[in-house]
């Protein structure tokens, strides 16, 4: 469900890869933010070097910012092509993780992992 709703969101992304190691599929979440001078920042963490409650803690940042995102959707209609069709391309990219991990897992299998 978390990588469902960091999927959904519009400050954040997810990608699976191989930890460093390169022993196990790790999840990758990169999130941007920018400051009120405009400097971007991106942090990149993954899922195993978090804390439960910093896992909790993400998980209540991007319910609440999906449950923002429809009140907007709804109360403010320019808003509303400009919203659903991001949510298009990140159904798109959703589909292409998941093809991208069913790949990942095959070759592990393969490998003996």
């Amino acid at each position: 469900l978390l990588l469902q709703l960091i999927m959904s969101s519009f400050s954040g992304t997810v990608d699976i890869a191989w930890s460093k190691n390169n022993d196990l599929l790790d999840v990758y979440i990169t999130v941007s933010t920018t400051d009120d001078e405009g400097r971007i920042t991106t942090t990149v963490k993954t899922i195993s070097e978090l804390w439960s409650f910093q896992i909790l803690r993400l998980f209540e940042i991007y319910v609440l910012e999906n449950l923002e995102m429809q009140c907007l959707r709804s109360e403010d209609k320019s808003e509303l092509s400009i919203i659903d069709e991001d949510r298009r391309e990140r159904i798109v990219k959703a589909k292409m993780l998941k093809l991208k991990y069913s790949k990942l897992k095959a070759m592990a299998s393969l490998k003996g992992k």
